[in-house]
């Protein structure tokens, strides 16, 4: 429990009591105060004789609800309780504070200001926490969505933070209806803080990085988490608490500080951001707990806390920047694995496109030596060799050239028809699937066109066919057959296989994921990137018993 009282003007108020459970006063200074206290009383003496010249206020404004009898005028004014001295009031102010009906420790900030004071500090104070309360939000909102766009932990748990952190502050600085049916139930500023301090330790292992970086520390921060843990259970169900009361919060946060300068030391330049963020709220929260300061408590946190939101969202965007070019080195190395796995597919099927002209260019060759052996090569027999073996050298140019043009990059966009590019794909791998006496149907409208880059569509549909082509082999389906048709905007590729095995349909569109030997598994990967990024389409999978049924849909 935290009773706090912050006063400047000692001539005004020259001391004051509390009466803890009903016994007598004494002096707040040698008091004891425990969480399991439901009652107090205090008596705030004044300096009456100071009163004569200038009016003073007193002003009550965390967990003023808790005030149940006060024997002076007062008035309430957005969510505060607000006492004007005067010299006709009696000399001492009596407060009762009862916290039996709720479950909010006996904490009150007094603060006492001159008139002029009082008039400026409610402007400034508005437009303070109006922006302390807005920077924090964003702060919140900002890392939430990124969060949600790369799944990075370190995003959650920051907004997280800023979350815990802004309704700690709104609970220290107002009382919120939304909150009131929770009082009577759980401590609930205490509850926030150890909320935000679970966060902290938990952003703090994820952002740096601590179990690789300074493992023998984050065994120190784990152990933290766990009191943190089980000291929020028993504020909420005992309203007990091991660190609460016993180790101050500073030095936590001092070990979390400590923590990111070691990364940083370490080489880890992004801690720098880190230990200026923390390093903030490090200093605000020692100067409230040794009591160093000379105006109210919470215009530390509304100033710093906002600070660090800052500092540490520039930082976390600076990580993002970095996970973006990870991500983009990583894809520039999957396209680059996939061009080396497309060149070895090419020349596969470039050896069986030529085994047949090279077969019967040989019989050529020996058929004209042995025409020769025989005597009976004349210049009509030789012409109609040498036709044969032109046409064959022909159809081997023509080859390379349909290769060439299928895996030729394109940089524009162009207006292809799907029967085209598909026919392309098909050419491509067709002696394969003769060789193996695989069928292909094509049900397409010749007449259905799109925009966008043909060869990179060819390559998907090939990647598909060729799929379909090893599952058909592997399966060693009697009447292998595949069919490609077109359903409205949608292209299907389906086979006969027998199916995706249940287990493996969340897998097979992973990177590197393959169930077959000396494969890459990237290919329907860069399929599903190609469809997804150059098409704005999406490549799936509908799956059955029969067969599998890959879907592109535009």
């Amino acid at each position: 429990m935290n009773t706090l009282f912050a006063y400047t003007k000692q001539d005004i108020i020259t001391n004051i009591y509390v009466s803890i459970e009903g016994n007598k006063y004494i002096d707040i200074q040698e008091a004891e105060f425990d969480n399991s206290l439901e009652k107090l009383d205090f008596k705030i003496v004044l300096n009456k004789n100071a009163l004569e010249d200038k009016k003073y206020y007193l002003r009550f404004t965390h967990n003023y609800q808790n005030i149940k009898d006060i024997n002076v005028d007062a008035f309430r004014d957005d969510n505060q309780l607000i006492i004007e001295l005067k010299k006709t009031m009696p000399k001492d102010i009596i407060l009762n504070m009862d916290s039996s009906s709720t479950k909010n420790s006996l904490y009150l900030s007094l603060d006492l200001y001159d008139e002029e004071e009082f008039k400026s500090i409610l402007d400034t104070e508005k437009l303070l926490f109006g922006l302390a309360y807005g920077i924090i939000f964003c702060a919140f909102l900002y890392n939430f969505v990124l969060f949600l766009f790369n799944k990075e932990k370190s995003f959650l748990y920051y907004s997280l933070l800023q979350f815990s952190l802004l309704f700690f502050l709104l609970n220290n600085t107002m009382t919120l209806d939304i909150f009131k049916p929770i009082y009577e139930y759980i401590p609930l500023a205490d509850v926030l803080g150890q909320f935000a301090l679970i966060f902290a330790v938990l952003f703090n292992r994820s952002f740096l990085d601590s179990k690789k970086y300074i493992p023998k520390l984050d065994k120190v921060l784990i152990f933290f988490l766990i009191l943190l843990i089980i000291d929020t259970f028993l504020i909420v169900f005992n309203e007990t608490a091991i660190i609460d009361g016993y180790l101050p919060t500073s030095l936590l946060l001092g070990i979390l500080v400590l923590s990111s300068f070691m990364v940083y030391r370490q080489g880890y330049k992004i801690a720098l951001f880190y230990i200026l963020g923390w390093s903030i709220i490090f200093i605000c929260v020692f100067l409230i707990e040794y009591d160093f300061l000379d105006y109210p408590d919470t215009y530390a946190l509304h100033f710093g806390i906002p600070l660090e939101s800052l500092i540490l969202s520039f930082s976390l965007a600076y990580k993002m920047k970095q996970l973006e070019n990870k991500q983009l080195l990583h894809e520039q190395m999957l396209i680059h694995q996939n061009k080396l796995a497309s060149m070895g597919e090419m020349i596969n099927n470039i050896a069986h496109q030529y085994r047949q002209p090279l077969t019967h260019l040989s019989y050529v060759l020996m058929n004209i030596n042995s025409a020769h052996e025989h005597g009976e090569l004349d210049k009509e027999y030789l012409d109609k060799k040498m036709k044969q073996a032109n046409s064959q050298l022909e159809f081997m140019s023509e080859t390379i050239d349909n290769f060439r043009d299928f895996y030729k990059p394109k940089k524009e966009k162009e207006l292809f028809t799907f029967i085209d590019a598909i026919a392309s794909a098909i050419n491509i791998i067709k002696p394969i699937l003769i060789e193996n006496k695989i069928l292909i149907e094509v049900d397409i409208d010749e007449s259905k066109e799109i925009l966008g880059y043909k060869n990179e569509y060819s390559q998907v549909i090939l990647n598909l066919i060729s799929n379909a082509k090893d599952e058909l082999i592997n399966q060693k389906i009697k009447e292998p057959c595949i069919k490609i048709k077109m359903d409205k905007n949608k292209v299907l590729v389906i086979d006969n296989a027998n199916g995706v095995k249940p287990e493996l349909v969340n897998k097979i569109f992973e990177p590197y994921f393959t169930t077959k030997d000396k494969s890459s598994g990237i290919g329907l990967y860069m399929s599903s990137m190609i469809i997804s990024e150059h098409f704005e389409g999406k490549l799936y999978l509908e799956n059955s018993t029969k067969g599998a049924s890959f879907i592109i849909e535009i």
